[in-house]
């Protein structure tokens, strides 16, 4: 359409001299290269809007990734404390004593549960483990003091530590989840409100290219009420555009 006018504005200014269709003429110039402008406009909208939601869509990917990877440790969890319930005798094989023995190997088991953590970017993970690696302590002590054997409350611990980890990990990973689902709704608000602007530009697009048409009857008719009708409707159309640049 803006091309077609080019050339009826230079056929209509080479092949007469008449002031009215001059002045036509130099108004579909002008209407031609805001017609130009309002396409770019519309055309930038409509590419944003197309980029935001392939955006949204690879960022709700992530945040669906992540909460399978959720529930995948949320089940291991499950499976550690079922095995840390099966290992715990019903009932105590020996008397209940009042020694308190420390955790064998608690640095290594705290150096091994920190670099579990820091494999899955748990925040602290120095401070996560050494809690982590207390409460396997802690059960350690309480099931020696029951009467429960050492090698069998070590195995009891370390399954209940296992879990604890996993707790710890899925936390971690939830709140990634969490962060991803918020920015995929970030980003779809704002290709939403690409895609509002973008309405706005396709109509004054519309209005200003029924002004060169109008603008080119005018000169096929030499009737001034065509020729103002264009002008009214590109106006129109600029104040449509307008409206879209601070479109919310």
């Amino acid at each position: 359409m803006a091309h077609e006018a080019h050339e009826e504005v230079e056929h209509a200014t080479h092949a007469s001299h008449d002031p009215f269709n001059r002045r036509v003429a130099m108004t579909m110039m002008v209407v031609a290269a805001l017609l130009a402008g309002v396409k770019v406009l519309a055309h930038r909208s409509h590419n944003a809007t197309l980029s935001y939601q392939i955006e949204a869509g690879a960022v709700h990917t992530q945040a669906s990734n992540q909460w399978n990877f959720f529930q995948s440790k949320k089940m291991r969890e499950v499976l550690a404390r079922s095995e840390a319930k099966q290992l715990t005798p019903a009932h105590q094989s020996a008397p209940a004593s009042e020694a308190r023995p420390p955790l064998p190997g608690r640095d290594n088991r705290r150096a091994e549960i920190r670099k579990e953590l820091e494999s899955e970017k748990v925040e602290n993970p120095e401070e996560q483990a050494e809690k982590i690696v207390a409460a396997g302590e802690k059960r350690f002590q309480e099931l020696v003091a029951r009467g429960v054997p050492a090698e069998r409350a070590e195995q009891v611990a370390d399954s209940e530590m296992t879990a604890l980890r996993y707790r710890t990990e899925s936390r971690a990973i939830m709140e990634r989840a969490d962060h991803k689902e918020k920015e995929a709704r970030e980003i779809l608000e704002k290709s939403e409100h690409q895609h509002h602007r973008a309405d706005y530009f396709d109509l004054g697009e519309l209005f200003v290219e029924l002004a060169l048409v109008l603008c080119s009857v005018a000169i096929l008719t030499k009737q001034t009420g065509f020729w103002y009708g264009g002008m009214a409707v590109c106006g129109l159309g600029v104040v449509i555009v307008v409206l879209g640049l601070f479109a919310h």
